[in-house]
C-alpha cells in the first residue's frame, strides 16, 4: 500500500484509517458493479449476494467518512486530491 503523507505529521494515523477504509470501499465497490452486471434478478435487492456486498461498501463508505469529520479539511483535500479518490 502506497502511503500518502499528512500535511501535519501528528494527523499521520488518521489520514492511514482514512486511505485504509478508501481502498476497502474502492475494492467493495468493484464487486458491488461486478455482481450488478452479472445479476440474474430483475430486483437487485432480491440478490443476497448483492445486498452483502452493498452492505460491506456501505459501512466502509460510512468508517472513511467517521474518520475524515476527525481530520481538518486540507487534510481531507490532501486525500481527496491523492490517487486513492
Amino acid at each position: 500500500m502506497n502511503k500518502l503523507t499528512a500535511i501535519h505529521p501528528q494527523h499521520q494515523s488518521m489520514v492511514n484509517r482514512c486511505i485504509s477504509w478508501l481502498i476497502k470501499y474502492e475494492a467493495h465497490n468493484q464487486q458491488r458493479d461486478l455482481v450488478e452486471d452479472n445479476s440474474e434478478f430483475e430486483c437487485l435487492e432480491d440478490d443476497k449476494e448483492y445486498r452483502q456486498i452493498d452492505r460491506k461498501c456501505v459501512n466502509a463508505w460510512n468508517k472513511f467518512l467517521e474518520y475524515a469529520d476527525e481530520l481538518p479539511k486540507r487534510e481531507v483535500d490532501n486525500i481527496e486530491s491523492s490517487q486513492y479518490y
